[in-house]
Formats: C-alpha cells, sequence, structure tokens
C-alpha cells in the first residue's frame, strides 16, 4: 500500500484540513510534518511512496523552510506541490527571480489550458476550470521545467524534468467536482497513475 508525506506549509491545521480529508479517499497511510519542522533536515524520505506539498499562507520564507527545500532538490520520491508547495519547487529548481506578484490576491476559479501532454494529464479535458487562492505567480521557467498547462497568469502545472515532481499552482482539494472534475482528476491521476 502507498505511504503518502504530507507536509503541511498552511502554518496550521484548518488551512490544509480539506486536502488531507480528500487525501484520505485513497485509503492510503498518510504522515503530516510542518514544513519548517526542523526534522525535515536529513529526513529519510524511503518509507514513502509520494510527497505532497500543500498550499501555504506564509510568505515565500526560504529561509525558514530551507529543510523542506533540501528535501525537495535530493528526494527520488514523486512530489507534487499544490498552490505554495508548486511555488516552492519552482524556486528551487531556479525559478526564484521570476516570481511576479499580482496586483491582487487570486481568489476563484481560473481557466487553464494544457500545452504539453503528460500521463499526469490523462482523461483531463484541454480546457479546464480551477480553484485558485495565490497573490504570486511563476514566470519564466528555466530548462529544468516542462510547462504543461497555463492561464492568463501564467504558468499553472509543470513538470521538472528527468524527476518525478510536478506542481498546480491551483488548488485541486477545492476545485468542485460538480463544476469541473479535472482538477480532481489531476491529483488522482498522480496519486494512482505515477506512483
Amino acid at each position: 500500500m502507498n505511504k503518502i508525506l504530507l507536509i503541511n506549509n498552511a502554518g496550521d491545521e484548518n488551512a490544509f484540513r480539506d486536502l488531507h480529508s480528500y487525501l484520505q479517499k485513497h485509503q492510503c497511510p498518510i504522515d503530516v510534518i510542518d514544513g519548517n519542522d526542523p526534522k525535515l533536515a536529513n529526513f529519510n524520505d524511503s518509507p514513502y511512496q509520494a510527497i505532497i506539498l500543500s498550499g501555504g499562507r506564509r510568505w515565500l520564507n526560504y529561509d525558514e523552510i530551507k529543510p523542506e527545500q533540501d528535501l525537495i532538490k535530493t528526494t527520488q520520491t514523486p512530489i507534487f506541490g499544490i498552490c505554495y508547495g508548486a511555488q516552492l519547487i519552482a524556486y528551487c529548481f531556479g525559478a526564484n527571480p521570476r516570481f511576479k506578484e499580482l496586483p491582487f490576491k487570486r481568489w476563484g476559479w481560473q481557466n487553464i489550458k494544457i500545452v504539453q501532454p503528460d500521463n499526469l494529464l490523462q482523461g483531463v479535458q484541454n480546457r479546464f476550470w480551477a480553484f485558485e487562492s495565490h497573490q504570486f505567480i511563476m514566470r519564466d521557467f528555466n530548462d529544468n521545467f516542462t510547462l504543461l498547462a497555463e492561464s492568463s497568469d501564467g504558468p499553472e502545472i509543470f513538470k521538472i524534468k528527468n524527476k518525478p515532481i510536478y506542481g498546480v499552482q491551483f488548488h485541486p482539494e477545492w476545485s468542485d467536482n460538480e463544476l469541473d472534475p479535472n482538477p480532481r482528476k489531476i491529483l488522482d491521476n498522480f496519486l494512482e497513475k505515477l506512483l
């Protein structure tokens, strides 16, 4: 049975409750650790088949989460980063100076277009709606990245080349299956097909 490491970047239990609940539906054992927990330094991730990086309310304070960055850079375990988690992955692989602050907080539905096929996107419509809550966007990816989907704001889904590491700018756990099942399908694909 697959075991998941869920890294809580939200700073409090309530902010990532929906993600934790959604992952429990997959009936995998889940261990939770805070993103700034010093135990992440030299963390043994070998018991895990996947690492999920939650979204977060904290600003991108990289010094505070150095152990999490080291884990992202060195692990061989597949990673799926959501919102802040995706931005952290992008930072770790060279997109640091390319973050651009939006003039407003993005809170609501965003139309997303797939630009590159990938197993992560199997069964996902070419265009779909996903729920977003963020104020930073990622720009100007370098050669470490494969852009998989974008919106009018910029990159929405990416993969790190030659690594099983993905990031999504939106929140699949907050996306309503009745309005659009595609965002949750992407997370399901990661958990069910890519592991």
